[in-house]
């Protein structure tokens, strides 16, 4: 479909970045891309069109399994980079999940032993910056953190490490708030739920319905050309059903 079809990013592109560049610090390169992309302070309200914006194909899919929250392809012959994103993952993990792939597409072109700790640190700074949330986390408490996770749009366990991070609470209050979020449960399903946030990604949705209303492709052709007749188009491209109207 890209062989047909150009995008015109409305954001720079994301840049390879060497993070020796800047002293190691990982935090530096999540508040320069943010600057770059002239992200404002504080919650960022949609990550996946802010990624889209900049050219980057955000694509949902299920894995057939909950052991991935998500992938990345860096751009290649051409072609832009693309994130992949488990359908399984739940709204607050998947924003950190985009925002880790960001940190390996622009940090990681070669692997390093500590990618996946950088792209943890990445998505936590671009998230959560150090001078919007600091005060935020003062007299932490697990009632405090189900608010912060609402307006910020992370999880709990993200708001904790975050805090622990930025000196707001001491190692072993972070052990025991880990602990409790263990023996509640609260690891797997947090008792607070993010609603009306809109993360379906669009680009691709895009490009489906460009070739079926514009370049004249029926979704069967689609479905042929690409080895989609198993698959749903609708469902995973978000499209919408036609209307039928009615003349009486």
């Amino acid at each position: 479909m890209l062989n047909s079809v150009e995008i015109t990013p409305q954001r720079r592109p994301l840049p390879s970045i060497d993070l020796d560049d800047y002293d190691g610090d990982v935090e530096s390169v999540a508040l320069a891309i943010r600057q770059m992309w002239q992200i404002p302070r504080g919650p960022i309200p949609d990550v996946t069109s802010i990624i889209e914006s900049s050219g980057i194909i955000v694509f949902h899919m299920d894995f057939g399994t909950n052991l991935i929250d998500g992938f990345s392809q860096h751009a290649v012959d051409g072609f832009p980079p693309i994130i992949f994103v488990n359908t399984n993952v739940p709204p607050d993990r998947l924003r950190f999940t985009l925002c880790h792939e960001l940190a390996h597409l622009t940090l990681h072109i070669l692997p390093n032993p500590n990618m996946e700790i950088e792209a943890d640190q990445f998505a936590s700074a671009f998230l959560m910056p150090r001078e919007d949330i600091i005060h935020d986390l003062n007299r932490c408490s697990f009632e405090k953190f189900m608010r912060l996770k609402l307006s910020w749009k992370v999880a709990m366990s993200a708001l904790i490490r975050r805090a622990k991070d930025l000196g707001k609470i001491s190692d072993s209050n972070y052990k025991y708030y880990m602990i409790e979020m263990s023996r509640k449960g609260w690891r797997k399903n947090e008792p607070v739920e993010l609603k009306n946030i809109d993360e379906k990604p669009k680009l691709a949705k895009q490009l489906v319905v460009t070739h079926i209303e514009d370049l004249d492709y029926k979704k069967e052709d689609l479905k042929d050309i690409f080895g989609w007749n198993e698959y749903n188009i609708e469902e995973i491209f978000h499209l919408e059903k036609p209307k039928l109207r009615l003349v009486i």
